[in-house]
């Protein structure tokens, strides 16, 4: 389990999102999350292409990227696809 905290053109959104990760690789990885209450609905609603986000792994410094795309597989589910950023 992951914590993915999305950035949007405004502000960085304070609540974490808890997200699997189900692909990864040196580029980016892929991750899925359970829409299971409103606060997750709010975020995701703000969810584009382009936004970057930070994804916390336990206790490991915050890995950065951007959101390549994201997908809709049903009404529970979503997948998202990111690019991690060099800085």
């Amino acid at each position: 389990m992951v914590f993915l905290t999305l950035q949007t053109e405004e502000n960085l959104l304070e609540e974490s999102l808890e997200a699997m990760v189900i692909d990864d690789s040196s580029e980016g990885c892929g991750l899925i999350i359970i829409k299971d209450n409103p606060l997750v609905l709010e975020q995701l609603l703000l969810l584009k292409p382009g936004h970057t986000c930070s994804i916390k792994i336990e206790n490991q410094a915050p890995i950065f990227g951007e959101i390549i795309w994201f997908k809709e597989l049903d009404d529970l589910i979503i997948r998202l696809g990111i690019r991690y950023i060099r800085y």
